[in-house]
Formats: C-alpha cells, structure tokens, sequence
C-alpha cells in the first residue's frame, strides 16, 4: 500500500498558475463545445486543445517519473497539486506504478475511502487478473465510468491507459478521463463493485454487512459535499469506521 502525492512546492510556479487557470477556462466552456453559436464553440474548442497541448508538454512523461521523491511509502511526483490538474497527475500515478512495483491489481482510491485491506485481499482471489475495471458506476458523456473514489483495475488496464496516453482528456475529470479511454479504446468494460457511503449508513447496520457471506470492502467516508476542504472528520468518521470493524 503506497500514498501517491503531488508536491505543493510547486503551486506557485508561473506556469503551473497559469496552466490551472487555462483549464479551469476549458471546464468552465465545457458544454460550449457542441453550442450552436460558431463562436462559443469554436473558443471552448481552441480553449480545450491548448489546455491538452500544455499538459501533455508540461505534466506528462518519464521526467515527472525520474524527478519524483519517495521516502518508504510516501511518493511525491514532481507535479503540482492544483485540483484542476488531477487527470495528468492520475496518468504519471500509474506510470510511476508500472515502473517501480510489481502487482496484478491497483486498487486506486480518494483520501475520503476507507479500504478493508483483508476482505480486499480474499476479493481478489475470486478475480481474473486481466481486463479488470471495477467499482460504482456512472454514466457521463454517453459511456459508463467507475466513480473516482474506488477504482480496481487489473495491471493490463493500467498498462493500456498509461500506452494510450495520447488519447487522454486533461480537461475533464481523472474518472471521466479514464472511463473515455477505457471505452474508446475499448481495454475493458466497467463493472459494478459493491460501496457503502458511510456517512448515510448507520454504523450498526455497517456491522451487520461486514458479517455477511459477501461483505464490502470499500467504504467512502465523505462528510463534506460537494468537496473536502477540512480532513478531520474525514479522519474521526474513518477511525469509527475502524473500530466497527476490527
């Protein structure tokens, strides 16, 4: 189990501010990209081919991978932390994973999921170690993707996406970037893994499936909505979490 980061140090550079603010552009105009008005269109369109453009340039390749820092299983890329930049951190994650581990399996969560490691561990003796693309599905963009806070992919997934990076977004969310490629490129089909949202679940109830024939293993302990700007109850929900069931 490793913690992949990005490094804050380097928010403040120039061109990583200004390459933020241009994707923020390219979200903001999303939905221009098929308007009517010529204009809008053809604005959300530039917008979004100079945000990949610069990304792609900046923020992706065996540089972020060579210059990353890793002290026991803490690893910080060499790339910012902005929020709007996650998608090509995401992509460098898995490089950095290909390069550096051996595995069968990522199980890629958020900082707001709890992982039940043992009942993840016995999961995965049921599973094929190839074409693996699981977790809680959603339709965005007319395709089916696995929700951001828990993805399970076989290496072969993760080996594809990073060989298909030329077709990765980075303007739209890592989730949605993922599941467009996956789809498009046609390297495995989403399939559905059992959540539970702990915050909307009593934690008897937590208990009583955690006893079941076939119990959970991931558990998304989100307090905020629609984002996560305080960790502490993040933390203290977790650490109840964990005492139901250890």
């Amino acid at each position: 189990m490793v913690w992949i980061e990005a490094n804050p140090l380097l928010d403040k550079k120039p061109q990583y501010l200004a390459l933020n603010w241009l994707v923020g552009q390219s979200h903001r105009l999303f939905e221009d990209r098929r308007s009517r008005n010529l204009y809008r269109r053809l604005l959300s369109q530039a917008v979004s081919f100079a945000s990949n453009f610069l990304s792609r340039r900046m923020l992706t390749g065996s540089r972020v991978v060579s210059q990353s820092n890793r002290i026991g299983n803490r690893i910080t890329l060499a790339h910012p932390s902005h929020y709007l930049l996650q998608t090509s951190r995401t992509l460098e994650a898995f490089r950095y994973s290909l390069g550096n581990f051996e595995f069968d399996f990522l199980l890629r969560i958020a900082s707001t999921t709890y992982a039940d490691i043992p009942r993840f561990l016995a999961t995965l003796n049921s599973l094929e170690p190839e074409t693996t693309y699981s977790g809680t599905i959603y339709k965005k963009h007319r395709i089916n993707i696995i929700g951001g806070s828990s993805i399970l992919m076989s290496r072969d997934v993760v080996a594809a996406l990073v060989e298909n990076e030329k077709h990765w977004s980075f303007d739209i969310f890592e989730d949605i970037a993922i599941g467009k490629v996956i789809a498009e490129r046609e390297i495995a089909v989403a399939k559905s893994l059992q959540r539970i949202d702990v915050r909307d679940t009593n934690l008897s109830q937590i208990r009583e499936d955690a006893l079941s024939s076939n119990p959970p293993f991931i558990y998304r302990c989100k307090v905020d909505h629609p984002w996560t700007i305080d960790s502490q109850p993040v933390v203290t929900l977790m650490r109840k979490l964990d005492r139901v069931l250890t």
